[in-house]
């Protein structure tokens, strides 16, 4: 039995499908690249507020 290759579908494409589809991905790869670079930021502007904190409770003046 043969198996199914989606790439097979767009062997017999018109070449503006063939473009649209390679746009689509290209699309699809930078916003995860992006929307990846804003989630890192995020985590590291959480993890840095974190660190703020407990450096704060560190040097706080210890009660006797």
């Amino acid at each position: 039995m043969a198996r199914f290759d989606p790439f097979s579908l767009l062997d017999h494409a018109p070449a503006w499908v063939e473009r649209v589809v390679q746009w689509v991905l290209l699309l699809g790869l930078l916003s995860a690249v992006f929307l990846g670079i804003r989630e890192g930021r995020r985590w590291q502007a959480d993890l840095n507020a974190e660190n703020a904190r407990l450096e704060r409770e560190r040097t706080l003046p210890r009660p006797r």
